[in-house]
């Protein structure tokens, strides 16, 4: 891993404008950070190409660095990845029709709401705006309609408005979020 992450390093960064290379290489960190055990490494390593790929004007980079990145959460150095989540959270939550990109960011909400650094950054960075619009989503798929109905719609319907509710349970331990909270429509 050590190895493939120093590569991934170099092309980043002669390559950090041109986003078919940058999605190749947060495809490749992705799928090395879906394996549990090597987090701390993986940001030690990584954590310039994750960044370049949270901050390159293309949606699907984007996406799936955001990917790896929730996937890295779980890491004991996840604090220095929580100020470059907070504008990608931003850009996700302004783009309402990027269902798949919601559905990422939920899961890196939903990870870092477990912890008491990000709460306040993920609630004043729009993480509550971003949740809200899921919600209803999910509701109406629940009660019969939009592109998680069908045959499996209901089960993944339910899985989405659980994972929502931890979310916002765990976010409301944060205090001083609270107000923003219900301001934000939570």
């Amino acid at each position: 891993e050590a190895a493939v992450a120093d590569a991934l390093g170099h092309i980043a960064t002669h390559h950090a404008s041109e986003p078919t290379v940058m999605l190749l290489c947060q495809v490749v960190l992705a799928r090395l950070s879906d394996q549990p055990g090597g987090e701390d490494g993986l940001i030690a390593s990584c954590i310039a190409v994750l960044v370049a790929g949270l901050q390159i004007d293309a949606a699907n980079v984007r996406k799936v660095a955001f990917a790896a990145v929730a996937n890295l959460l779980p890491s004991a150095e996840r604090n220095q990845l929580v100020e470059h989540l907070v504008p990608t959270i931003k850009y996700l939550s302004q783009r309402p029709d990027d269902f798949d990109g919601a559905l990422i960011a939920l899961a890196a909400i939903r990870n870092l709401s477990h912890f008491d650094v990000p709460r306040i950054a993920l609630v004043e960075g729009g993480g509550v705006v971003l949740l809200a619009a899921l919600f209803y989503r999910a509701l109406l798929t629940a009660c019969g309609g939009t592109e998680l109905s069908g045959p499996t719609g209901a089960p993944r319907a339910e899985g989405l408005l659980k994972a929502l509710a931890e979310s916002y349970l765990n976010l409301t331990c944060a205090v001083d979020g609270r107000e923003r909270m219900i301001k934000d429509g939570a």
